[in-house]
């Protein structure tokens, strides 16, 4: 086909347009381009109505806290004098109660509820306050975040110059008002201030307060000079309203208390219907909910009363703290009683025995609360203490079980004792002991009751369902916290009794001692607890021991109780030296004074030293192990112990050796079951001349093959051991363990016995023949024939 003329033109006009096309895309100079939006500014515009708007936020906040200030300045004004005036008037009465602790505390508790009742008076302003410093803090943050930067527009320079301003209006604003909630405030917190320091000084000097209360002689009747004269008592009488109202009753909202009293108890009949008694009556205590229940309601309910004191925003009374400790102590020894039967069994008394002492508890509790003048409280009181008694030397009778009988049998002279100091001027001491007497022995109730209980119930608890490793830990830890948890019973109620734990602190922190060495009653505690974990430790140890380490077949016999030997001397030295460190003791001095000793210990405890060292020998050596049958100089036993100084070694007679030790180190002894408890015995038989020799090793071998208690390997066998003079004496051998070597050897003479007459085998005695050569006076009888002398005679 003809091309056209304009065909190889085509590809130059089409490059063309494409190079036309291109250069209208690409920019010129001089060409107008189209304007892009400014980020920038945008970012700036919204940052600044982001920072107006939480101005705005703040100045309302301001607003709000502004407000509530002036709708309570007022009304705190009005508490915080009211507040003074009564802080006055306590501490007038301040010098009235120097000499009664109780007073002393019940002062200390009313201001210490005028506190609570300033800080809730207060309450809005000092929110306000710290709601203002919050803001205040904003503010600043917020001025210093835009302080070196510039808006690229102008507008924007403009809102941000408005911004500042509104903000340093607003910090304006917020220091004037902190300055007027401060200055309302300070009369607030100096008051605070001044409650405060009149609470640590009776704090301070409750303690001695207690101390004269308690130690220091009060008037008695014996050495009273005009006994007419009634001054005491009148005063007294005068005081009671003011003492009752502030010691007895103290600055308690009774409706409130009640409320709460109320909600508490009925919470606590929750558990104790839906879980405690259900639980109490399926336990094999077998108790039933008619037991049970009012002691469990006595006991919530001084709980609830505990609680509520505690709590509630107000002064604790006297009266509600001894109404507290009467219904627990009440509740709890009726629970209590339960455990004791069950431990007691069928011969258990109906009630507790000493509800003696819980009587003599609550006149004791109820006289110190009313607190009569010590010149008629001391004879009131001693007369109390005659019939108590008299009433435990009444209980105090062989029928009795033996808790109790010693619980009257010592309350008898401790009561003479307490009488006796009645009468002599210390009446306030004689009735916190009664008290603590009661508390002492239902903590020591207690202790015994769970004790037996949690003896009884690892005792039954079979392996599947608890592991004898969990019974070592129960039994380790379990008794040491039952004990502890009573001693914890008896130091609270004396903290609790004595209106708090200032007293209480005081007292654990009062040093004993000698010298350099001093120590305190919450060290020497720390010890007795230090003491009982080690002991709880040592118990878990010999559990792991007895039930773990032993069903390994590795271990040799003795193995584990020569560790725990080590262990146990180990412990029990590392717990002497941190109980010395704990209580004082100078390593230094130690070192010298044992330095000093060292000749004198080197000759006359040498015995003793020896011994000693040849027990850590025999225990790292393990030539002796508890368990071993040894023999000594032919007397044989079994290892029991290693001592410090001895070893303890039992016969088979059932008598008890105690070997030195330095004597098994330096003696020659014989260990039968020193690597191996098989051993190898040995059964002597003679037989007549003329007897098969092979029947009778076949005979014995078979008696001994078929003993269960003789072991397959090593073989028994048979030696023929010599020609006697009367026997053919052949030995059985036979392997066996030192448990039944003695008694498979028995029973195989008593196989062979049998065996050898079933089969003809004569067992053979020494026998001799006799041959008369000459014989004078016997001629006429050998002469005559036999049948003549009835007589058999063989030559």
């Amino acid at each position: 086909m003809p091309q056209s003329p304009f065909s190889e033109k085509l590809p130059s006009v089409a490059t063309l347009l494409s190079l036309v096309f291109l250069t209208l895309l690409l920019p010129l100079p001089g060409r107008a381009q189209p304007e892009e939006p400014d980020t920038e500014t945008q970012r700036w515009e919204a940052l600044l109505a982001n920072k107006q708007e939480e101005v705005s936020d703040l100045g309302e906040q301001l607003d709000q806290i502004q407000s509530t200030y002036e709708a309570n300045t007022a009304e705190a004004q009005k508490q915080i004098e009211a507040l003074t005036d009564e802080l006055n008037r306590l501490t007038a009465l301040k010098g009235l109660s120097a000499h009664n602790p109780r007073e002393t505390l019940g002062l200390r508790n009313t201001i210490q509820s005028l506190t609570t009742q300033l800080n809730s008076d207060t309450m809005p302003l000092r929110e306000a306050q710290s709601r203002l410093e919050t803001i205040a803090h904003e503010l600043d943050v917020r001025q210093k975040e835009l302080q070196e930067t510039t808006p690229p527009t102008p507008q924007g320079q403009k809102t941000l110059v408005n911004y500042q301003k509104d903000l340093k209006n607003l910090q304006r604003r917020a220091n004037t008002l902190e300055t007027r909630i401060q200055k309302s405030l300070a009369p607030a917190l100096e008051l605070e201030k001044e409650l405060n320091a009149t609470v640590t000084a009776l704090d301070k000097t409750l303690s001695s307060v207690w101390r004269q209360y308690f130690f220091e002689p009060s008037p008695t009747l014996l050495a009273f000079q005009d006994p007419g004269s009634m001054q005491p008592l009148t005063r007294w009488m005068k005081y009671l309203p003011t003492y009752t109202r502030v010691v007895l009753l103290g600055d308690i909202d009774w409706f409130a208390l009640g409320s709460v009293v109320l909600v508490f108890f009925a919470l606590s009949m929750l558990p104790i219907h839906l879980w405690i008694l259900p639980a109490l009556e399926k336990s094999s205590l077998q108790l039933t909910m008619r037991e049970m229940a009012p002691p469990l309601y006595w006991v919530a309910l001084g709980l609830a009363l505990m609680v509520s004191t505690t709590i509630l925003p107000s002064g604790q009374g006297c009266l509600v703290r001894s109404f507290t400790q009467l219904f627990l102590s009440w509740g709890i020894m009726l629970a209590l009683w339960p455990l004791r039967q069950y431990q007691l069994g069928e011969n258990a008394p109906r009630r507790n025995h000493i509800r003696l002492l819980w009587t003599l508890y609550a006149i004791a509790v109820i006289l110190q609360d009313i607190n009569l003048p010590p010149l008629f409280l001391g004879p009131l009181w001693a007369g109390v203490l005659v019939m108590g008694a008299i009433w435990s030397k009444k209980r105090c009778t062989p029928d009795k079980p033996k808790l109790e009988r010693s619980i009257f049998g010592a309350s008898i002279p401790f009561f003479i004792l307490l009488i006796i100091g009645s009468l002599t001027g210390y009446v306030h001491f004689t009735l916190f002991l009664t008290a603590a007497w009661f508390v002492f022995w239902l903590a020591v109730q207690i202790g015994t009751g769970m004790a037996a209980l949690l003896r009884s119930w690892s005792a039954q608890t079979s392996p599947a369902l608890l592991e004898n490793l969990l019974k070592g830990v129960a039994q380790g830890v379990g008794y040491p916290l039952v004990w502890l948890g009573a001693l914890s019973l008896l130091i609270g109620w004396l903290g609790y009794s004595l209106g708090g734990y200032p007293f209480l602190n005081e007292l654990l922190q009062l040093k004993v001692g000698w010298g350099k060495v001093s120590f305190n009653f919450m060290r020497i505690l720390g010890v007795v607890i230090g003491f009982y974990i080690a002991r709880s430790g040592l118990i878990i140890l010999r559990s792991l021991f007895d039930n773990v380490i032993r069903k390994q077949d590795h271990w040799e016999k003795g193995t584990a109780e020569s560790l725990q030997t080590i262990i146990s001397y180990a412990v029990w030295g590392l717990f002497a030296l941190a109980a010395m460190y704990f209580l004082g003791f100078n390593f230094t001095s130690l070192a010298v004074i044992a330095g000093g000793l060292s000749v004198g210990i080197g000759f006359g405890l040498q015995s003793i030293i020896n011994n000693f060292v040849s027990g850590l020998i025999l225990l790292f050596g393990r030539s002796i192990q508890p368990g071993d049958i040894v023999d000594l100089s032919g007397t044989w036993g079994q290892i029991k112990r290693v001592n410090i100084r001895t070893t303890v070694v039992q016969t088979f007679d059932n008598s008890t050796i105690f070997v030195p030790n330095a004597e098994l180190i330096g003696g020659r002894i014989t260990n039968w079951t020193h690597k191996d408890i098989s051993l190898r015995r040995r059964i002597d038989v003679g037989v007549a001349y003329g007897s098969d020799t092979e029947k009778v090793k076949r005979l014995l071998l078979e008696q001994a093959r078929k003993h269960p208690q003789v072991f397959r390997y090593p073989e028994p066998f048979v030696r023929f051991a010599n020609f006697g003079n009367s026997t053919l004496d052949f030995i059985l051998y036979f392997w066996s363990d030192i448990n039944n070597g003695w008694h498979a050897e028995s029973d195989l003479r008593f196989q062979i016995d049998q065996a050898f007459r079933e089969n003809g085998v004569e067992i053979a005695f020494p026998q001799q023949d006799l041959h008369i050569r000459s014989a004078a006076g016997l001629d006429p009888y050998l002469a005559r024939p036999a049948s003549a002398t009835g007589n058999t005679s063989e030559t």
